[in-house]
């Protein structure tokens, strides 16, 4: 079990405590004026009726009753329900240029405030889609994460005036580079940007950027305010009829410049559309680009509802309080009057107004439980007080008491909001706890996600630089971005690290398997090489000798074989010679062989050449082998 308002209960505690105090002191009281009145001797008679079982009965019954009440005040939550909430699998980032010459007029009641109704309009429509606000002038900043916070966003979006970026100019560039840092880390949803602008770039580099994100899969549709004919710009703190001027002087007239625009959109596969005196341009959006995503892309997610089971001490303490005047404090007697019958009322009504008083907050109780370090109590109530009013501050104090608790999302997004106040010192402090904030983001996700790491320390570095734009002073900002620039290097550096260590892994195994082909082709060719060395042995005369020839071609059939009694006469070995005796070895020759001229190779010794010459037009392979029976590997490493 556990409570909405637990800070009911402390202070139900000390009340009741109190109560029974001052009741005991009553009790002392009557009886030292019972003491005036009578003697010790009558006393006994003039309260014998009385008792006081009886008496403290009644009074746990009022302060049981008075502890429910405080108890029902807290809101106890036991169990819980599971809410179904449908969101489609859709980023949408709406980019708002608040450049000074969106206040031009050449649409009513000027470019910005036109926009920001065509905006509200749109969110309308988009039902249960994450939505973001980037605001960008010379520069571009992340206004309001994306968020399914719709109220959120319409407070952010209502916080966007001219001026409220410092640097002067329009710098789309800028805006779509923001966008893809935003998105890049939802890379199986939808991503879509909404681009709202007169088309002015002056710092150029926007179709570059807008190639970039159109690689990221990012589709952007730019939206024209204002028209071709353009208007002048009006000085909002100047005076009545004072116009911007350029430098030489010249009345500056600011146009819509579509070609620009459309550009910027077909180079993503996006559309242009101009937004029109009625905003004509939101319709065409919602029906050409959000229309056609498919349903399939729509997510259901059940999220758990405590159930709030105040209603069980509330019954319980109206049950006390409907007993207690039937309770009488004397012996044998029905119950009297009940003179504090108007307290018990005033209990019982009070604790039907336990669920709306559960959830009353103030500024001051707010402020109480922050400096109490309740920093969860605190974010509620400020976080309803920031939602009934249209304060800076009570922002920035949900921003301090969110952060403390550990919620750094909703604190950035607070801080965001907190931007749109024009004191100065407020707002350089919003930037200055932003970039805490968003450095506090990247912390959480950098061993999970780096490169989400790495766009929230760029995004607290810009927020920081804003902080000093508009205090130069401020030590504890400089201090704190150049420690985020210093951790983003080292962060950046790792990251290229384990790229380059990849890549060389990558390259070793391509290297290795080259090593593999280039041996086994070597082998195949020195396979291939004796095979036909082997064929050519076979085919040459030279390399068989007589006798192999002859056994070979076989006997001539025409031929008879020789008896050894028709042997001629001068074959037969003279008379008194040894039969059995060799022949005198001749220089090796073979039987029948025919005398050779001197220097003339003998077909063995002929055989004997060619087998020593054989291989020599072999190819060295580009690998050595190893011997047949070494147990080394032949690679060269």
């Amino acid at each position: 079990m556990s409570f909405a308002s637990p800070l009911w209960l402390i202070a139900g505690a000390g009340l009741i405590a109190l109560a029974a105090l001052g009741l005991r002191a009553a009790d002392r009281r009557r009886r030292r004026d019972l003491e005036q009145f009578a003697t010790e001797s009558i006393l006994p008679d003039l309260t014998a009726t009385l008792s006081e079982p009886r008496r403290r009965g009644k009074r746990w019954l009022l302060l049981s009753a008075a502890a429910l009440g405080f108890i029902a005040l807290a809101g106890p939550e036991i169990g819980f329900d599971w809410e179904e909430t449908q969101r489609r699998g859709i980023d949408v980032l709406i980019a708002v240029d608040v450049s000074r010459s969106m206040m031009a007029r050449d649409i009513q009641p000027d470019r910005l405030r036109r926009a920001k109704l065509a905006v509200d309009d749109l969110v309308q429509r988009l039902g249960g889609d994450r939505v973001g606000l980037i605001a960008f002038a010379g520069t571009a900043f992340l206004q309001c994460p994306l968020t399914l916070d719709h109220a959120a966003f319409d407070r952010s979006l209502a916080a966007l005036e001219p001026g409220i970026i410092s640097a002067p100019g329009s710098n789309l560039a800028s805006a779509l580079d923001v966008a893809a840092k935003a998105l890049e880390s939802e890379a199986k949803n939808v991503k879509l940007l909404i681009l709202f602008s007169d088309g002015e770039d002056l710092r150029g580099g926007a179709l570059a950027a807008a190639e970039r994100a159109a690689e990221d899969g990012i589709l952007v549709f730019t939206v024209g305010v204002g028209t071709p004919a353009g208007e002048l710009i009006p000085i909002a703190d100047g005076p009545d009829g004072s116009f911007v001027k350029d430098e030489s002087g010249r009345i500056v007239k600011s146009r819509l410049d579509e070609a620009t625009l459309r550009k910027l959109a077909e180079t993503t596969d996006g559309f242009y559309v101009p937004l029109g005196a009625r905003a004509e341009g939101i319709d065409e959006i919602v029906e050409r680009a959000l229309a056609p995503i498919p349903r399939e892309e729509l997510a259901s997610r059940l999220r758990q509802v405590p159930r709030n089971r105040y209603q069980w001490p509330l019954a319980l303490a109206l049950l006390l309080l409907a007993i207690e005047p039937f309770v009488g404090e004397r012996r044998g007697r029905g119950p009297r009057k009940n003179p504090d019958m108007p307290a018990g009322l005033a209990i019982a009504l009070l604790t039907l107004l336990a669920p709306e008083a559960a959830h009353a907050a103030s500024p001051g109780s707010a402020a109480q439980l922050y400096a109490d370090e309740s920093f969860e109590e605190a974010t509620g109530e400020y976080r309803e007080l920031a939602a009934e009013g249209d304060d800076a501050r009570l922002d920035s104090n949900l921003g301090s008491s969110s952060y403390r608790w550990g919620e750094f999302e909703t604190a950035a997004g607070a801080f965001a909001r907190a931007l749109r106040t024009e004191d100065e010192a407020l707002r350089q402090r919003a930037f200055y706890d932003l970039g805490n904030a968003q450095y506090r983001i990247g912390e959480g996700t950098v061993e999970a996600s780096p490169q989400e790491t790495i766009t929230a320390w760029e995004q607290a570095i810009a927020a920081y630089e804003e902080a000093l734009t508009l205090e130069e002073t401020d030590g504890d900002a400089r201090f704190n971005r150049d420690f985020v620039q210093k951790k983003l290097d080292e962060l950046k550096q790792e990251q290229e690290q384990e790229q380059q260590d990849d890549e060389q892994d990558e390259d070793k195994e391509q290297n290795q398997d080259q090593q593999d082909e280039n041996q086994d082709e070597n082998e195949k060719q020195d396979q291939k090489q004796n095979d036909g060395e082997q064929d050519q042995r076979q085919d040459d005369p030279s390399e068989n000798p007589p006798e192999n020839q002859e056994e070979e071609q076989g006997e001539d059939p025409e031929e008879e074989p020789k008896d050894e009694g028709d042997e001629p006469e001068d074959q037969k070995p003279p008379e008194g010679e040894n039969q059995d005796e060799p022949p005198p070895d001749d220089g090796a020759r073979d039987p029948g062989e025919a005398e050779r001229e001197p220097g003339q190779l003998s077909p063995q010794e002929a055989r004997d050449l060619l087998d020593s010459l054989q291989g020599e037009e072999e190819f060295m392979p580009m690998v050595p082998m190893a011997p047949a029976d070494s147990s080394e590997d032949p690679r060269d490493w």
